[in-house]
């Protein structure tokens, strides 16, 4: 893993492990969309700093550029109470459901014990696709 300083912290890569738990349809007045329920676990190195990490803030968007202009707007993730220590591979583990043929963003920024907020770390995109084929026809005549 390569690390750059920038401002407080380091910039850092996200590791996402997907899981598609559900495929299933929403209504929304006469449209379908499908969406997907996933369980994720995203992994990131706790970054280096003069103090430790007090806290994170993990969100996600359909843009990028809301992540790096509208951050307090975008979507906020549950992330572990205690940060583990410099250095240490921190995750978070969630389940979203979003709809499928969408690409989402997400990113992370770290907060030390005085409140400073690191810059962005890289932005990892995923689009979530349709993997579970139909049931199997059983009634056949």
């Amino acid at each position: 893993m390569t690390r750059k300083r920038v401002g407080l912290g380091m910039k850092y890569k996200l590791l996402i492990g997907v899981t598609i738990l559900l495929a299933s349809a929403i209504w929304s007045g006469c449209q379908e969309t499908e969406s997907a329920t996933m369980n994720k676990t995203f992994k990131w190195t706790v970054p280096f700093d003069n103090d430790k990490v007090a806290s994170y803030e993990f969100r996600y968007a359909r843009t990028v550029d809301s992540l790096n202009t509208r951050w307090a707007n975008c979507v906020l993730i549950p992330t572990p109470a205690v940060p583990g220590f410099i250095g240490a591979t921190d995750s978070a583990v969630t389940t979203l459901s979003l709809p499928l043929n969408v690409r989402y963003y997400f990113a992370i920024k770290a907060k030390d014990p005085a409140g400073n907020m690191s810059a962005i770390s890289n932005i990892f995109d995923t689009t979530l696709t349709d993997v579970l084929p139909p049931s199997a026809i059983t009634d056949l005549r």
